[in-house]
């Protein structure tokens, strides 16, 4: 059995992507699909998310089957979907260079501060204004340091509440342009 994002997690991806209005997301860190299906069933009509993980072979490709299962049926969705097979890092960083602009970003990968650091650098470029940049296991020191990097360095990303409540184990970061009052 593999870990897995729980209840709480995929309720909260649910809400938020919804939120939002999505239409565009991308997260790194697909392993068995849990987080997508949550993530690609609350996306607006004609929406498009783009999964990062290089390893679907370790889960038996189920994330792969599942989200376009799903994807398949509900065509009158029109929803898309591209994995890329590539390390999150690298991934970020060519999705940065084509200049896809994401309405919400789960960021869920090997949870080593640098390559957290590298993915938040490359997502936080691409999210739109209003955008929901969303950092899971935040119980983790590496991403606790990350999120000291945020509160210290980016100043256009303001966290918010979990809009269920949950305290663990996402956390919810918006881009906002301008000045507070």
């Amino acid at each position: 059995a593999f870990v897995q994002v729980s209840m709480n997690d995929m309720s909260t991806l649910h809400r938020v992507v919804k939120h939002v209005g999505a239409r565009v997301s991308g997260e790194t860190g697909f392993a068995s699909g849990v987080s997508s299906l949550a993530i690609v069933t609350a996306l607006a009509e004609g929406g498009t998310h783009v999964a990062i993980d290089p390893f679907q072979g370790a889960y038996n490709y189920d994330g792969l089957r599942a989200v376009r299962s799903y994807i398949a049926s509900a065509p009158e969705r029109r929803l898309s979907f591209q994995h890329l097979n590539e390390t999150a890092s690298m991934a970020v960083a060519y999705l940065h260079t084509q200049r896809i602009c994401f309405d919400a970003f789960f960021i869920d990968d090997g949870h080593k501060f640098d390559d957290a650091l590298v993915e938040l650098f490359h997502a936080h470029k691409n999210l739109a204004i209003g955008g929901a940049l969303m950092l899971h296991d935040n119980w983790m020191p590496s991403i606790r340091k990350l999120e000291g990097f945020i509160e210290s360095n980016m100043a256009n990303l303001h966290k918010v509440p979990n809009p269920l409540g949950h305290s663990c184990c996402i956390s919810i970061y918006t881009l906002f342009i301008g000045h507070y009052l």
